[in-house]
C-alpha cells in the first residue's frame, strides 16, 4: 500500500474519531450534582453528606447526641441537633447554631459551616450561591431553593434524582434537596445540559465553570412550583418545559392548579407559551411530530426534509385516547403509545402497522421510551403505582425496576446504558 494512501486513511480515521463524542467508547460522563441550598427566612441549610463530599471534608454525626462535626485542613465546625419544625418557626440565632433532620438526611446551616472552614459564601448568578475555600482555584456554584411559611415544613412529596443501569442494577442517589427536580436534558455530545429545581431552570455548559439560571420562579403564598418534562430542542438553541403549580393547602397531597407549556432560549430570553392540543411527541431528529387531538386517529406531521408539510393519518381511522408520554424510537422508525381503549401499542412511523402488545389494564402506562436498540420499552405505571417497568416490544418479560419508589420522570442517558430518573419513596 502506498504511503500517500496510508496517510489519507490515517487522516480519515482521525477525523472520524474527532467527530465522535469523547464518551463514545465508554460510559457517558455524568456530571456532578451539587447539593441544593435551602433558603429559609432565618438562613440557609444544605444536606451534610453531599456537601462534605463536595468540599473534601470529613463529616461525623453522633447517633446518640445528634451532634455534627465537620473538619477540613485543620479547621472544624461543630453544631448541636435540631428539628425541621424549629428551623421553620425558630429564630435566626437558632438556625446558625443547629442542624436539622429530615428522614435519613441531616441538614446543616451553610454560612456558619463555611466560615468555620475559613471560606466565604457569595452571591452568584440569579438563583445561585458561590462557595470559596482555601486552596480552590475557582468558586463552586450551588443552586438555591427559597422556602417560606407552611410550604417549608412538609416536603415529603419532593423528588430526588437517581441513576441506575438500564437493567435496573446499580441504583445510586445523586441529589439531596427539598425542591422537586426534573430529569436533566443533555445535548448529544454532553457539552450542554439543563435541569429544573423547584420552579427554576439552570443551564450547564462544559466550557463554563458556573451554571446560569435561565428562569427563576418566585414563590407565592399557598403555592409551590416545579419544572417538568424539560428537554432541549434538537438544535440545542432552546428548551421546552412544563411549568407546574401546586396548592400547599392540600398537603400531604399535591393538587395541581396549573400545568402550562413554555419555550425558552438558551440565553434566557424569548420565553413564550406553547399551545398543545392533545398528546404529542417529536422524533429525535425533530422532523416528525405525532399528534392526537382528543378522541381522534393518530396523525404524524412531517416538519422537515423533502416531505415537509406532509401529514400522515392512520388509514384505519381508529380513534385513540392517548395517555401522556408517547415517544419515537431512536431511529425514528417506530412509535410507542398507550391507548386507554386498546392498551400499550407500537406503530411504524408511517402508521401502516399498529399493533397492541399489552391489552388494556385497570392501570395504564405513561412516559414511554424505547431502549436504544428498540428491543424494549421503559414505562411508568399510572395512578397509585408509578413504578418504572421494562417490557419487551412483543409485550413479554415485563418487570418492575424500582420497587418501593414513586417514579416521576425518567430518561435514558446518551450512552444508552443508564437511566436517570426522579423518584421518592412510597
Amino acid at each position: 500500500m502506498s504511503t500517500p494512501l496510508l496517510r489519507r486513511m490515517l487522516l480519515l480515521g482521525i477525523c472520524c474519531l474527532l467527530s465522535m463524542p469523547l464518551w463514545a467508547a465508554g460510559d457517558f460522563p455524568l456530571p456532578s450534582f451539587p447539593p441544593e441550598v435551602i433558603a429559609y427566612p432565618a438562613g440557609e441549610v444544605v444536606a451534610l453528606q453531599p456537601l462534605a463530599t463536595l468540599l473534601g471534608c470529613t463529616a461525623k454525626r453522633d447517633l446518640l447526641t445528634g451532634e455534627v462535626t465537620v473538619a477540613r485542613q485543620g479547621n472544624t465546625f461543630t453544631c448541636a441537633p435540631h428539628t425541621l419544625a424549629a428551623v421553620v418557626n425558630g429564630t435566626p440565632g437558632k438556625l446558625t447554631l443547629m442542624p436539622m433532620q429530615r428522614g435519613n438526611t441531616c441538614y446543616v446551616p451553610l454560612r456558619p459551616l463555611i466560615a468555620a472552614l475559613k471560606g466565604t459564601v457569595g452571591e452568584g448568578n440569579t438563583g445561585l450561591l458561590t462557595l470559596t475555600l482555601p486552596g480552590w482555584a475557582q468558586p463552586m456554584a450551588l443552586p438555591v431553593k427559597t422556602m417560606t411559611g407552611e410550604a417549608a415544613s412538609l416536603r415529603e412529596t419532593n423528588s430526588e434524582l437517581y441513576v441506575m443501569n438500564i437493567d435496573g442494577t446499580g441504583l445510586r442517589r445523586l441529589t439531596y434537596g427539598l425542591g422537586s427536580r426534573s430529569v436533566p436534558s443533555f445535548s448529544a455530545d454532553g457539552a450542554t445540559w439543563v435541569e429544573g429545581i423547584g420552579g427554576n431552570i439552570y443551564l450547564h455548559q462544559a466550557a463554563n465553570q458556573m451554571p446560569v439560571c435561565l428562569l427563576q420562579t418566585k414563590e407565592d403564598e399557598g403555592k409551590e412550583y416545579s419544572i417538568a418534562n424539560l428537554h432541549l430542542s434538537p438544535d440545542g438553541k432552546s428548551a421546552e418545559y412544563q411549568a407546574l403549580a401546586f396548592s400547599t393547602e392540600s398537603r400531604p397531597f399535591r393538587r395541581t392548579i396549573q400545568a402550562d407549556w413554555y419555550s425558552i432560549n438558551m440565553d434566557g430570553t424569548g420565553k413564550h407559551p406553547i399551545y398543545r392540543a392533545g398528546e404529542e411527541c417529536v422524533s429525535p431528529d425533530g422532523t416528525r411530530r405525532l399528534q392526537v387531538h382528543g378522541n381522534a386517529p393518530l396523525t404524524v406531521h412531517i416538519e422537515a426534509g423533502p416531505d415537509a408539510g406532509k401529514t400522515i393519518t392512520d388509514p384505519s381511522g381508529t380513534k385513540r385516547q392517548l395517555a401522556s408520554g408517547a415517544s419515537f424510537s431512536a431511529d425514528g422508525k417506530f412509535i410507542v403509545f398507550y391507548d386507554y381503549a386498546a392498551g400499550l401499542c407500537i406503530a411504524d412511523a408511517e402508521l401502516t402497522n399498529v399493533r397492541t402488545i399489552i391489552p388494556k389494564q385497570a392501570t395504564g402506562f405513561t412516559r414511554l421510551q424505547f431502549t436504544p436498540d428498540s428491543m424494549s420499552i421503559l414505562c411508568n405505571q399510572e395512578y397509585n403505582q408509578y413504578g418504572l417497568y421494562l417490557v419487551n416490544c412483543d409485550g413479554s418479560g415485563m418487570r418492575l425496576l424500582t420497587p418501593g419508589m414513586h417514579v416521576a420522570e425518567f430518561s435514558i442517558l446518551p450512552d444508552g446504558k443508564r437511566i436517570l430518573f426522579t423518584a421518592r419513596s412510597n
